[in-house]
């Protein structure tokens, strides 16, 4: 299995970068779009990297944010056969209070338009190819993370605290254990890892891929949004449930990376940043 990172918030060559993210996953016999970053970058990053979107067999959406579905017009034109897989309340209404006011960060109504006949939405776990599994989230009060973070949806004309239903990890099977990816963590790692666990029980996680939401800002400056106490409980989590690789980037931001650095094995924590590339044994 490998993954190539066509867009994330930094880059170590000449690769563009956005606040967004976008990864290409070859899998068994199958080539795979998650997310597709703010703009169309990616795909220009794609183009360099020498991967072919349009030989992509499917792609997800991972939840329903600007800074994931941003690309995706540039996709639906270079292919137009690769089903999207998202959730069916993706295209909602969702909004944030980063920076101070309230802000809406959901899918562009262009981008919705373009993907409606590609969409394939899912409201349960859903296997979608031979090792490939879409799992939603089944942790309850999720709504509380979402109060805390400033994220809210719409529902029947109301502004309520997001509960993540649009959210859903990608799980692949290999032979080494089980590579969650679930772009940006919302509701939780600890969560996440354990409603997958559900899903398969008994089996090893040895990949958690994407970003964990601790990236912050208070006047004007990035912050870490967990505490040292809560920094210490996810890396005991990550290390008692011996997940050989955290990967991540994008919305973890460089103070937690920092903190997650001086409690994590540095063969365990790996960084991502447009153009990596990361092999993963199968």
């Amino acid at each position: 299995m490998k993954i190539k990172v066509l867009i994330e918030n930094t880059t170590e060559s000449e690769l563009k970068c956005e606040h967004g993210l976008s990864l290409y996953i070859e899998y068994r016999d199958k080539k795979i779009l998650l997310d597709a970053g703010s703009t169309n970058a990616y795909a220009e990053n794609a183009e360099s990297l020498g991967v072919d979107l349009s030989s992509v067999d499917m792609a997800f959406l991972s939840h329903g944010h600007y800074d994931h579905s941003g690309g995706f017009d540039a996709f639906i034109k270079i292919n137009d056969h690769a089903p999207v897989y998202a959730m069916e309340t993706a295209l909602n209404q969702y909004f944030s209070t980063s920076g101070g006011a309230l802000h809406e960060i959901g899918v562009n109504a262009v981008i919705q338009e373009k993907l409606y006949e590609q969409m394939k939405p899912i409201c349960e776990v859903t296997k979608v190819s031979d090792g490939i599994v879409l799992v939603p989230h089944s942790t309850q009060g999720l709504e509380k993370i979402g109060e805390r973070a400033g994220l809210y949806r719409v529902q029947e004309g109301e502004m309520l605290p997001d509960d993540f239903a649009h959210e859903m990890s990608v799980v692949f099977q290999t032979e080494a254990g089980l590579v969650i990816c679930n772009s940006c963590s919302h509701g939780g790692v600890q969560n996440i890892v354990e409603e997958v666990k559900a899903v398969f029980p008994g089996k090893k996680i040895y990949a958690y891929v994407g970003g964990l939401h601790m990236r912050g800002l208070k006047n004007g400056e990035t912050t870490c949004t967990f505490t040292a106490e809560e920094v210490k409980m996810l890396t005991d989590y990550i290390k008692a449930a011996d997940i050989r690789f955290l990967i991540t980037g994008h919305c973890t931001g460089t103070p937690a990376m920092k903190l997650l650095r001086e409690e994590l094995d540095e063969g365990c924590l790996l960084e991502m940043y447009s153009g990596r590339i990361f092999d993963l044994d199968d």
